[in-house]
């Protein structure tokens, strides 16, 4: 057995203090900068403070800062607004992330000619960008003299970039800064992301406010690094799943392979189409109706009980399912075939080339009938003057005397002469 005295307790719970101390401090790196300085360059900067441009203030003031600039950390230089007018993709890196080479950032600086807009939160969202190839800290500083004009919202903006990377921090320098409102929209971006918001309104407030933005970039930073935690979760038992599947009635009704383009409307008001339509899918419902004066080809008309459907016209290559209680009156067109499901059929002058009959369907038909199918049975008729047909168990009446020929399967057929005329 092994015996702990109070010493060998006291080391093991500082050895375990160190390890957890050790652990810690891991999750943390001391680091410079990285640093993207962005300038104003848009039409405003124009503007006299004392009788100077501010531009020109702007140039000085910040030729100072690069002559001085700590070497051991990085920066880069932009500027947006210089070229175009009107352009917010007028944003330039005039100087790339690295060690400063400050003459030729300074006569960089002399070309600027401010003419153009001010693409705020798109240019702190290059400047990140940029950084963010780094895992070093990463930090903006903005000069500017205006408000965001090309319609995005700065404050999301840095607020998003804070949330994508803890490390970012943006300081910014309102520069002659009028109004309370506007001084708020830049102060936000600061405030969003950690950093400072300093307002300058003549030469000497912004050589100050550069000076106290470098002094806080340069030195050395606590970089921070999410350790995430590994939490199991127990595993729930195991639950039936019930499936529920949400059934189409309609989707056994379909349209030709042909089709492209395939469309589907539900009626339940009057409606007229006219013109030349194809692959259509039109379900008539209860209070629907739809009368058709045009050329339909490769369609589908589905009426529904208290649906009904009058056609005229050349309903080419056309399929029409009348249900119990749903009307179809076919005027004076051509219909490829027609289901009767217990439904009425009134076919005036027309056309039908195949019908399919239920028990109980009626139909008044006028017309001539090349074929139909009756609970399984086909009859073809010739030169027929069809009045009324009703089905009812396989036993076809007609009303009027037709010619009858080939009847290949029919269960029972009886022709009832008409009457004599009074």
């Amino acid at each position: 057995m092994v015996r702990y005295t109070f010493k060998s307790r006291v080391a093991h719970l500082v050895l375990m203090i160190f390890c957890v101390l050790s652990f810690s401090a891991s999750a943390e790196k001391r680091n410079n900068q990285n640093v993207m300085l962005i300038i104003d360059a848009s039409g405003s900067m124009w503007g006299k403070i004392n009788g100077e441009a501010k531009i020109d203030i702007a140039r000085n003031a910040i030729s100072k800062l690069v002559k001085t600039w700590n070497k051991q950390t990085k920066i880069g230089v932009m500027a947006y607004g210089h070229r175009r007018k009107g352009d917010c993709k007028d944003i330039q890196t005039i100087a790339p992330l690295g060690k400063i080479n400050a003459s030729q950032v300074i006569s960089i600086l002399g070309d600027l000619n401010p003419k153009g807009k001010t693409p705020l939160s798109a240019s702190i969202k290059a400047a990140a960008t940029m950084l963010k190839s780094s895992e070093e800290a990463a930090t903006v500083i903005l000069v500017s003299d205006g408000l965001e004009t090309c319609g995005m919202d700065p404050c999301l903006v840095a607020k998003q970039l804070k949330k994508d990377n803890i490390n970012f921090r943006a300081h910014v320098i309102g520069f002659d800064i009028k109004s309370i409102s506007d001084t708020s929209k830049l102060k936000c971006i600061a405030e969003n992301t950690g950093g400072k918001f300093i307002t300058a309104n003549n030469t000497t407030e912004l050589n100050k406010a550069l000076d106290e933005v470098k002094q806080v970039a340069v030195k050395k930073v606590v970089v921070k690094k999410v350790v995430k935690k590994v939490v199991v979760k127990p595993i729930p038992p195991k639950k039936a799943i019930v499936k529920t599947t949400k059934i189409n009635r309609y989707a056994a009704y379909k349209l030709p392979s042909s089709c492209k383009k395939k469309r589907t409307m539900f009626l339940r008001t009057k409606t007229k189409m006219g013109g030349i339509e194809e692959c259509m899918k039109i379900i008539v419902t209860k209070g629907g109706e739809l009368t058709i004066d045009g050329i339909i080809s490769h369609s589908i008309y589905i009426i529904e009980s208290g649906g009904k459907v009058v056609t005229k016209g050349n309903q080419s290559s056309v399929n029409v399912f009348v249900k119990a209680g749903g009307e179809l009156q076919n005027v004076s067109s051509w219909i490829g075939r027609v289901e009767n499901d217990g439904g009425k059929v009134v076919n005036i002058s027309g056309d039908i080339k195949r019908f399919r009959m239920k028990s109980g369907t009626t139909i008044v038909q006028e017309g001539d009938i090349d074929s139909a199918i009756i609970d399984g049975g086909y009859f073809t008729m010739y030169d027929g003057d069809l009045k009324i047909l009703k089905v009812n168990s396989g036993v076809v009446k007609i009303s009027t005397a037709v010619d009858v020929d080939n009847q290949e399967g029919a269960a029972s057929v009886e022709l009832i002469a008409p009457k004599a005329k009074k």
